[in-house]
């Protein structure tokens, strides 16, 4: 401990003779004197004045004791006044110093902390911008998800209004039909119940309210379309009745007991019902509607009219029914009956 005691006070006092020796130097300059021999024998006297006699010497106040100039010319007091007003100079300059280095320590405290919540603030922003990231894929996959069901809710719409539509054109065509026809008119009120009910499972007939009366509007709109389309013919000329005449000829043709053995009749009727299914049998005479029917019934059980050639056309059966029927007309009627059933066994396995 005394050794460092020692040390420190060496130390001090070699510093103090350098500052010693930079004020006699200061001195010199500031007074302008020109005398060499006076300076010099000065830095000698301040020399010896600061040199280190006693280990023990370890004060500035001792120094400086041993440091005075005598006293008695103008120039020593203002040079002792000068070395005064330096060692305060520094003296408040090493006070500034610390108290700057005290501030120093203090910012680099507060620096530190703010670093550190800058960091804290750093790891909350990358947390909150990767939970924005998953938000916003959240929000794209909502996005497809809410244009599917916006396309799926379009289409239902699209097939709910074509569905109406046509119910609404099938209660139209019923109600025209039931005009048409030669018997007892339907009324519109009853095709109303059966539309309704069709629509509605299980309840009971529509009340006469605003519904009942918005319905009889639609059928009523759905009627004049119909008649407007068919350019108000509705005189039509159906392939049933023409049915029935050529079946009858030919059930006295064949004999009763072969007439009777297959079901001849019932296949032609079913033939000409859903070949109804396709808009083609719009492209043929009623009569040959009704003779390429027959003539397919009578190709599915295999029966051979009498007095015929299959060979000869003109030897054919149905000549002596309807003149102008071909065979390219027979079998042309026969491959769309046939095309009928092949879609509605597509129909049925999709």
């Amino acid at each position: 401990m005394q050794c460092c005691c020692f040390s420190c006070c060496c130390c001090s006092l070699a510093v103090t003779r350098e500052l010693w020796v930079s004020l006699n130097h200061i001195y010199s300059s500031v007074s302008g004197e020109g005398r060499a021999e006076g300076a010099g024998e000065r830095r000698r006297e301040s020399e010896r004045a600061v040199d280190i006699d006693n280990p023990l010497f370890c004060c500035w106040e001792r120094a400086h004791a041993h440091v005075q100039l005598p006293s008695g010319s103008d120039q020593e007091r203002r040079q002792a006044q000068l070395a005064a007003s330096t060692y305060d100079v520094l003296q408040r300059t090493t006070d500034s110093i610390q108290r700057s280095n005290q501030i120093a320590i203090e910012t680099e405290n507060m620096g530190a902390e703010v670093l550190g919540e800058l960091g804290e603030q750093r790891e909350s922003l990358l947390r909150t911008t990767r939970r924005l990231e998953d938000a916003d894929q959240d929000l794209s996959k909502s996005r497809v998800i809410i244009r599917k069901l916006s396309r799926e809710v379009l289409y239902n719409k699209i097939i709910l209004i074509l569905i109406i539509i046509l119910e609404l054109i099938a209660a139209g065509s019923l109600y025209l039909a039931g005009k048409i026809k030669e018997d007892e008119s339907v009324k519109i009120r009853d095709v109303i119940n059966v539309a309704y009910c069709t629509l509605n499972r299980g309840n009971d007939p529509v009340d006469l309210n605003d519904e009942y009366w918005s319905m009889r509007d639609a059928i009523v709109q759905a009627e004049l379309l119909i008649t407007r389309t068919l350019c108000f013919d509705l005189n039509i000329d159906l392939a049933h009745k023409y049915l029935l005449h050529y079946m009858k000829t030919l059930q006295d043709w064949v004999g009763t007991e072969v007439w009777n053995s297959v079901p001849i009749a019932k296949a032609a009727a079913s033939y000409l019902q859903d070949f109804h299914h396709s808009a083609n049998i719009l492209k043929f005479k009623p009569t040959h509607v009704a003779i390429g029917c027959l003539s397919l019934a009578l190709q599915t059980y295999g029966i051979q009219v009498p007095l015929t050639d299959e060979s000869d056309e003109s030897a054919m059966w149905y000549k002596p029914l309807v003149k102008d029927f071909t065979r390219e007309n027979q079998w042309e009627i026969i491959e769309n009956v046939i095309e009928v059933y092949k879609n509605e066994g597509f129909l049925n396995a999709t």
